[in-house]
């Protein structure tokens, strides 16, 4: 409630003697805004409660978050375990191939071995025999 200095110098009049009175309200600056103790205590009753109901928000948002973290917690600890899961499945399965392979390629080499011996040494081990037959024979 917006005091005139004339006003507050009518309501001071009641407690105080009229020179007192008379002399606050003129030290006192004109304000259309002069808070009331009354005021100041509504506001900070206003105050208190919009504090208390954000602190409630807030532990509720943060109670919150924390249960959503927990959840990812549990996701991230379920991915790792299936993932581990998998890889593990790839390398036995790697082994498996690699395995494989090394059959593959030992079955490979002896069979170009076997076709290089039928196809090359073979034939000249016998022509070095013919001519070593020739020679002895003449």
């Amino acid at each position: 409630m917006a005091l005139t200095n004339i006003e507050l110098y009518e309501e001071l009049k009641k407690t105080v003697t009229e020179d007192a009175a008379r002399m606050i309200a003129e030290v006192v600056p004109k304000a259309y805004d002069l808070a009331t103790k009354g005021d100041i205590e509504r506001l900070a009753a206003a105050t208190k409660g919009d504090i208390e109901r954000l602190a409630a928000a807030t532990k509720g948002d943060i109670e919150r978050l924390a249960g959503d973290f927990e959840r990812l917690a549990g996701d991230v600890e379920r991915l790792a375990a299936a993932t581990k899961g998998d890889i593990e499945r790839l390398a036995a399965a790697t082994k498996s191939d690699f395995a494989l392979l090394e059959s593959n390629l030992k079955s490979y080499i002896d069979s170009r071995f076997l076709r290089y011996t039928a196809t090359v040494v073979i034939p000249m081990c016998a022509l070095m025999v013919g001519a070593l037959i020739t020679l002895i024979v003449k």
